[in-house]
């Protein structure tokens, strides 16, 4: 893909502060290709205000333990995609000085549709190589 396209930057919906281990930067190291970790780290998340799932976890007044699948995590998980918006805002702008090239930009599949309408409004050609890895 990386050859097929010419693909100059591979960027992720991820922290750089939270990755131990990131296979993408891998790639993109192994092919010499620049890496972006694109997701807000915690202060960043706090300048533009987006709250951290304890704090939404706070807000909604859920005080015991949250387990996937339950009702108060699919709750926190209504509450977190009210932010996507600043979010992939957020991620936009960390990659837009390198959209004059091509970029894979790999995200969960909650933003696919979100972030590539983003991504046309600011005339960025755009295709969905996949739309769901697992």
């Amino acid at each position: 893909t990386v050859k097929e396209y010419n693909i100059t930057l591979i960027a992720e919906e991820f922290q750089k502060s939270r990755a131990l281990v990131s296979t993408v930067k891998h790639i993109a190291d192994k092919l010499k290709i620049k890496h972006l970790f694109c997701d807000p780290n915690p202060e960043e998340r706090k300048n533009i205000e987006i709250p951290s799932r304890e704090k939404i976890k706070s807000t909604l007044n859920i005080k015991s333990p949250v387990y996937e699948g339950s009702i108060e995590n699919n709750r926190i998980e209504k509450e977190q995609k009210k932010y996507h918006p600043i979010r992939e805002d957020f991620w936009f702008n960390q990659i837009k000085k390198y959209t004059d090239g091509a970029i894979i930009f790999i995200c969960g599949q909650d933003h696919i549709i979100s972030f590539e309408s983003l991504l046309i409004s600011n005339k960025c050609k755009t295709k969905v190589l996949e739309s769901y890895l697992g």
